[in-house]
């Protein structure tokens, strides 16, 4: 017979109205920035209907199209589409980051 185990109510917590992404950590908004790959990382590719691994190999330019909220990136490098692990991006790349003009 297994155990029922009480669940605290977010409700009651003294974090309840505060910024989620503060509290826990969450990842930055990445759709739009782009990446320089310090090092390869794997990929997943569609080619000829199938998914197919794919290494992006270091020094790519690669450019964050969407996210899935599932820890994946979909990503656009050398005019492919391809699907990378958020934690490769974060391990292995550095943000290119354009200047802006001063007002």
């Amino acid at each position: 017979m297994s155990k029922i185990v009480p669940v605290l109510s977010l409700t009651k917590l003294p974090f309840v109205g505060t910024d989620p992404s503060a509290i826990i950590g969450l990842p930055e908004v990445l759709t739009g920035k782009r990446f320089t790959l310090d090092r390869s990382t794997l990929s997943i590719e569609m080619v000829g209907g199938k998914r197919t691994a794919v290494e992006i190999p270091a020094g790519t330019i690669i450019k964050v199209v969407s996210e899935n909220g599932d820890g994946i990136l979909d990503v656009l490098w050398d005019g492919r589409l391809a699907s990378v692990f958020l934690v490769d991006v974060e391990a292995r790349g550095t943000e290119i980051v354009e200047k802006t003009a001063r007002v």
